[in-house]
């Protein structure tokens, strides 16, 4: 999840309780930014710089475009490789078949 003012966290929540109410107790549910709380610098000012992109929209246009297409996908193969180390941790804890 990602709080960028955009409905993320209201969706995360809706999960949540829709969750609980299927599997009661059966489940733990925790709503993570992993963005803002866990990824290394820059990706962990994401969320700031696009609510401030939101609030100008020529910059928004350019940001779009520069990463539509091709830039895009190089750009998306390694944000995983720059996270930061506690996302793995948070992945390892919470996966299903991690155990944790």
């Amino acid at each position: 999840m990602s709080d960028t003012g955009g409905g993320h966290r209201a969706s995360a929540e809706a999960i949540e309780a829709a969750f609980h109410e299927l599997y009661a107790d059966r489940v733990r549910v925790e709503i993570v930014d992993l963005w803002t709380e866990q990824a290394v610098y820059p990706w962990n000012q994401a969320v700031p710089l696009y609510q401030w992109m939101g609030k100008n929209p020529a910059v928004w246009k350019m940001g779009f475009e520069q990463f539509s297409g091709r830039v895009r996908r190089v750009f998306r193969s390694y944000v995983g490789t720059l996270r930061g180390p506690s996302c793995n941790s948070i992945h390892g804890k919470t996966h299903p078949r991690s155990g944790g």
